[in-house]
């Protein structure tokens, strides 16, 4: 079996500082997840506040607990008898 490694210039290797060799059907793989892959979307100015408010909510521990939280709301309903 033939083997042929293609290798990038020195300065190109200079510039990013690593260089990963795996298996051309590992690559071929990551590429095709990667275009199944879900794509990044853009968030609203006010979206980004509230995210940032409630970290620092949870980071000053202002947060209730999931089983709190069911204890105030009355927690799950049970199935009536037939």
């Amino acid at each position: 079996m033939n083997t042929v490694v293609t290798v990038p210039s020195s300065t190109k290797l200079k510039e990013e500082k690593e260089l990963v060799l795996i298996p051309k059907r590992e690559y071929e793989t990551l590429l095709r997840m990667k275009s199944r892959a879900v794509p990044e979307i853009a968030i609203s100015a006010a979206t980004k506040r509230a995210i940032r408010k409630s970290e620092k909510e949870l980071r000053a521990g202002q947060f209730i607990t999931l089983s709190e939280l069911h204890r105030v709301v009355g927690g799950a309903r049970t199935k009536a008898r037939r």
